[in-house]
């Protein structure tokens, strides 16, 4: 008989197949989950969206406020503290030279000698004078002045005079003319009393200035130090004011020069150093920085005494420059962006942008003003960093807070 049914014939052999392919298709749907799920804790935060962030690891280092300190050296050459071109304060003939280049000497040590046989002439000389002197105004020997001496009898001769002729005068005795004569001569005889004590001083100061020249005579060092040149010979005659010897001090200096922008701070007393042949030598400035000179300032800087380097020697001087003072922060935490500079700072375990000025950099720190004391910047931030993303800090420099480290996330459930 033929089949007219329009739905196919149900085979009970084909159900166990049937039945797997449902099966089948039922394992691969996915499932529906019971309820929240744990956030892989530090690594995520919350973010407005229900998206979590994850957590940025920077680099991180404390800032803090003071001055902006450079180190800058420059060639300096040891000079003598003191040269001095001794020259002959008389006139003479050389007659020996009793020291001679590259000779150390002391202060008050004969160098060169003049022939003095005219200035002890000089000198006795001037010594009869001053006796002369003192004998005609009475000097005692205590060198108080005498009523018998010479002008002083010359006045009382002279008083006399006049007084007999005034009296004479009186009567008619004598011409109006011979009372005048006899009163000048009175006033006279009393300037003469008057002058004596000048002579004297005169006299004796005429000794003193001969006894000087005769010390000339000698050239002696006007201080200790090493002889760099003799100038004259024996038997040269040298004038007043002629050079004889060249002479340096003990004592030794550094020269040397400095831009004009790096001249602050360097004044007189402070210290800086001499490094020379792998030796440092603390070097005080002396002096205050003068006008530049070819567009450097000279300055000079004391050596320790008995610093064995010799005149002329070489050395690197080294001082260091204040160029600003605020917040110190690494140049390597400092971003810009369209004429805007600005660093990352950390707050509550967040990025936060600050944007900062720049006072001064010395290329591996830089002196800016919108920080505060204390403050922990982002060193180096990784591309893209954002202010509020949760960060963690690595390494931490010189010791940021661990604060700085943002507290995981609570999960959810918790």
């Amino acid at each position: 008989m033929k089949n007219t049914n329009p739905f196919p014939r149900f085979i009970p052999t084909q159900v166990p197949w049937l039945v797997g392919l449902l099966t089948l298709l039922v394992a691969c749907q996915p499932s529906t989950p019971a309820g929240p799920t744990a956030a892989p804790g530090p690594v995520a935060n919350a973010s407005p969206g229900g998206r979590r962030a994850a957590v940025v690891t920077v680099q991180a280092e404390t800032v803090k406020y003071g001055p902006l300190v450079v180190s800058n050296s420059t060639a300096g050459t040891v000079v003598a503290d003191v040269q001095s071109q001794v020259a002959a304060q008389t006139a003479g003939t050389v007659t020996n030279l009793v020291r001679h280049a590259g000779d150390w000497v002391k202060a008050g040590d004969p160098v060169v000698l003049l022939d003095d046989s005219q200035l002890q002439l000089a000198l006795k000389i001037a010594q009869a004078n001053l006796s002369t002197a003192k004998l005609n105004a009475g000097v005692k020997p205590d060198g108080t002045f005498g009523e018998n001496s010479k002008s002083r009898l010359q006045l009382q001769a002279a008083q006399q005079t006049f007084d007999s002729d005034l009296a004479l005068s009186k009567i008619g005795g004598i011409a109006v003319s011979d009372l005048a004569t006899a009163q000048a001569n009175l006033e006279a005889a009393k300037i003469a009393v008057q002058q004596d004590p000048i002579s004297v001083s005169t006299a004796t100061i005429q000794v003193q200035q001969a006894q000087l020249n005769l010390t000339w005579a000698t050239v002696r060092a006007p201080f200790a130090g090493q002889i760099v040149s003799v100038n004259v010979q024996p038997g040269e005659y040298v004038a007043t004011n002629t050079t004889v010897f060249v002479l340096v001090s003990l004592a030794k200096d550094v020269d040397f020069d400095v831009p004009p922008a790096e001249v602050a701070g360097l004044t007189h007393g402070a210290k800086i150093t001499f490094n020379q042949d792998g030796k440092t030598n603390s070097i005080t400035l002396i002096g205050v920085p003068s006008a530049p000179v070819n567009g450097l300032v000279p300055l000079q800087a004391a050596l320790p005494a008995g610093f064995a380097g010799a005149y002329g020697t070489v050395g690197s001087v080294g001082y260091t420059q204040v160029m600003a003072t605020g917040v110190l922060v690494p140049i390597p935490a400092i971003e810009t962006l369209e004429n805007t500079t600005y660093v990352f700072t950390i707050r509550d375990g967040k990025a936060a942008r600050a944007d900062v000025a720049i006072l001064a950099d010395s290329g591996t720190y830089a002196a800016v003003t919108g920080l505060k004391d204390g403050d922990i910047v982002v060193v180096n931030p990784p591309p893209g960093l954002l202010a509020g993303a949760p960060v963690r800090v690595l390494n931490s420099p010189n010791g940021a807070p661990k604060q700085a480290t943002p507290t995981p996330p609570k999960t959810g459930g918790q």
